[in-house]
């Protein structure tokens, strides 16, 4: 399988709901779902149980903070890439699997275009792999899909609480030098009220 679709949750369930609806109305389904609820009291459980025929695999339970779910849904990943689409967050249209698809040929990291919910752009050729850009900003984890071995081999450091994907990024693209390919596509749109935009 190529891709595995991840979705952490935590008490977001219109959030959640509006995800959902992204993630299964894609227009090429040949991909598993996980997702990772952190033990919500909100009903996204119930939610999830309601639709649990859709989802490859799924846990709600207690974690440590926003990385620690993300670790546990790279570590059920069978796919060969994964992309993070968490509680609130969407594709861009239901056709971003089916376009993006034919990319993920081998290339350890592949990023397309952000669209905020407050109206900016992220586009995916104005943001160059250098340190300097990675120490002010990165490439969203929505619009960026990531071999699953890489992230099995490194995992997402849970002592930080919003900046362990930019950590994550320097250590494989400046340190090790992992490949790279950037789409000039739209990936997805960011839910600008999450926790790494209002923090």
């Amino acid at each position: 399988m190529k891709l595995s679709v991840i979705t952490i949750n935590y008490n977001n369930i219109a959030g959640l709901e509006k995800t959902f609806k992204s993630v299964w109305e894609q227009t090429l389904n040949d991909f598993e779902y996980i997702v990772i609820d952190g033990a919500s009291n909100d009903g996204s459980e119930h939610l999830v149980l309601q639709h649990a025929d859709k989802i490859s695999y799924w846990v709600s339970e207690p974690d440590k903070g926003v990385y620690d779910a993300m670790n546990k849904g790279i570590l059920k990943a069978t796919g060969e890439y994964c992309i993070f689409m968490n509680s609130g967050d969407c594709f861009y249209s239901n056709d971003v699997v089916e376009n993006v698809t034919p990319h993920l040929n081998g290339t350890d990291i592949i990023y397309g275009n952000t669209h905020y919910t407050d109206g900016k752009i992220r586009y995916s050729k104005d943001e160059p792999p250098y340190f300097s850009f990675f120490y002010i900003s990165g490439w969203a984890h929505q619009a960026t899909f990531i071999k699953t071995e890489l992230l099995k081999k490194y995992m997402y450091d849970d002592s930080y609480k919003i900046v362990s994907d930019w950590k994550f990024l320097l250590q494989v693209v400046i340190k090790d030098n992992c490949t790279c390919l950037s789409i000039d596509q739209n990936i997805s749109l960011f839910d600008a009220t999450g926790i790494s935009s209002t923090n």
